[in-house]
């Protein structure tokens, strides 16, 4: 591993309605699938076109670390009623920087075919981003900021 495993860091989530677990790196744009029994059922792509960051490790005596400060892809992640949430990290090609410093997007896309379905503007509150997801219903969205819990109704 030339990154020292980094491309493979991120978040686990277990979708209880389809008893599939998820795992979205920070890293890259996959979307890898697994049964609980920890088989492979699918390997799916966000539809960030960053398919993998070009961050480098660097050996600092026995510690292995990122040598620049690495380039997330994807944020926090939840799993949800046959549903994925993505905390996307990075701005689309087809919008500005500043659009994309006004709000957080978050992207839904359907667990079983990885299809990408709609994408969610929720907004940058006190010159803060959103730091972690959560779905608590399919209508109802938990948010945290570094400093406000915000409860979102999403409206399908």
């Amino acid at each position: 591993m030339g990154d020292a495993g980094f491309t493979y860091d991120g978040m686990l989530s277990y979708d209880s309605l389809t008893n599939i677990l998820i795992h979205v790196p920070y890293y890259n744009n996959n979307i890898t699938a697994f049964d609980t029994n920890l088989n492979l059922i699918a390997r799916h792509h966000s539809i960030d076109t960053h398919f993998i960051a070009k961050n480098q490790s660097i050996n600092i005596g026995t510690a292995v670390t990122f040598k620049e400060p690495p380039v997330t892809i994807n944020g926090r992640s939840w799993a949800y009623n046959g549903l994925l949430y993505i905390l996307s990290q990075q701005q689309a090609e087809n919008e500005s920087s500043e659009a994309f410093n006004t709000y957080s997007p978050i992207d839904v896309y359907e667990i079983g075919s990885g299809k990408y379905l709609n994408s969610y503007k929720l907004p940058i509150l006190h010159g803060q981003n959103v730091t972690d997801i959560m779905m608590v219903s399919d209508v109802d969205m938990i948010c945290a900021y570094p400093k406000k819990i915000v409860h979102y109704r999403i409206i399908h």
